[in-house]
Formats: C-alpha cells, structure tokens, sequence
C-alpha cells in the first residue's frame, strides 16, 4: 500500500470523524441547543415556530403537533382501551394514555410539580397544561378568539371559548334534573347555580361581622355585599370582619 494511498486513507477517516462529529446549531435568539443531524435540528425549530408537521387523521379531529411522539402519544385518547390502571387502594380510575395516569396520580400524592415562575405568584399545578393556560393570566395571551361577526371576544383556553358561543346560539344542552323542572342551561357552571334553588345549598356567605346571610353564587353575594358600603364614600364599614 503506498504513501499516498495512506494519507488518501487517512484524509477519508477524517472527514468521515468530521461529519459523524458535527453538530448543527440553533440560531433561535436566546437558544444554545445543537443537534446530531439537520433533520433533528428542523424538528427543533418547529417548537419557536410554532410549525406542526404532525397531523392526526382521525376523523373530526385534525390537532397537529411538532413532535411525532406527541402525535403518538395523542392517538391513544381516541382508542376506547384504558390499559393504564390506578394502583392506588379503591381508586378504579383508567386511563388510555400512560401520560394521563401521571397526572392523575398527583391528585393521590398532592404533588404540584408544575410552577408558575412569575414573580410573586408561586401557583403549583400537577399538570403542565394547567400552568401553560395559567401564564396567560401574566401576559394577557387569548389564542382563541371569537369568529362570530362583530363579536371581537378572545380567551385564554378554548373551553370558555367553546361556553362563549352558546351566547350567539340558541343550544342550551346542560338541562336540570330534578322532577318537574324543565330550565336549561347554556353552560354547566349556570346549572350547577340552578341546581341550588332546589337543594337550598348557599355556599357564599357574606363576610361582614354579624352578617350571617349566604347565597347560591358569588355574583349575588357581591351585590348583597355593598349593602354593607358607605354610599358616600364609597368604602365599606369598619366592622368588615378580619
């Protein structure tokens, strides 16, 4: 084998050891992350912005994610199988996701590993969602907004979104129970106030001293509350309990 032929070798072997030991860099402002190869490095830059090449195709749904095993992950919440069981003693709760029994679990053990890092809040939740949707709270982000014309709302997750369009309907799918009562609701949280007239529950008592009043939502209680305020002033009395 001749010199040339090694060095040729050789030169091969470290280019070779060049491209195996490469890494590919994110040049997102404020990210240090590097990569193996280019494909994990697009993969990356679909989480700053926000691309989702991941689509469910079952039907109805079409959520899209920028990770396959999200996507994976997702697919399971349509199966009917709950193959992921509870251990917890007379806990029957099963789940179709392992992710979904996670969290779950948390409400056994009271673990809230999830922290909002704004200053001077401190709020823990067991599920990450919980904290994604309580930060908009801080910024003021409403990604779901109505299309209604004229209508203009936003809101911070897409349930009260979905509640906020039985306003520009006449669907009141949320119907009272009790014998003889025909009152429906466009949301549950308006029946679960309803529910009340018939169970005589008043869980908001007023908290002025002395006062011993209570009512089926918050929304009566603050009305019944300023007649405690000074009309004048506008401020409420001193013997406002501690």
């Amino acid at each position: 084998c001749s010199d040339a032929a090694i060095e040729d070798d050789t030169s091969a072997v470290q280019k070779k050891n060049t491209i195996h030991d490469a890494t590919y860099a994110c040049l997102w402002l404020g990210c240090n992350r590097t990569f193996p190869s280019l494909s994990a490095l697009s993969l990356h830059l679909c989480s700053h912005s926000g691309e989702k090449l991941f689509i469910c195709e079952h039907p109805g749904c079409y959520l899209q994610f920028t990770k396959k095993s999200w996507l994976r992950e997702h697919a399971l919440s349509h199966a009917d199988e709950r193959i992921f069981i509870c251990d917890y003693p007379d806990c029957t709760r099963a789940f179709n996701r392992r992710s979904a029994l996670v969290i779950h679990k948390r409400t056994h053990t009271g673990e809230r590993a999830y922290k909002c890092d704004y200053a001077d809040c401190g709020v823990a939740f067991a599920d990450p969602t919980a904290l994604i949707k309580h930060k908009r709270i801080h910024t003021g982000e409403k990604p779901y907004n109505c299309t209604y014309a004229g209508c203009g709302k936003s809101f911070i997750q897409s349930s009260d979104l979905k509640v906020h369009k039985r306003v520009h309907m006449t669907e009141k799918p949320y119907k009272c129970m009790f014998p003889s009562c025909t009152a429906k609701f466009k949301n549950s949280k308006d029946l679960t106030i309803h529910n009340r007239i018939h169970t005589g529950e008043k869980p908001y008592k007023c908290a002025y001293q002395g006062c011993e009043k209570s009512f089926v939502s918050s929304t009566n209680r603050g009305k019944h509350m300023k007649v405690h305020a000074n009309p004048k002033r506008g401020v409420y009395k001193s013997t406002k309990a501690s």
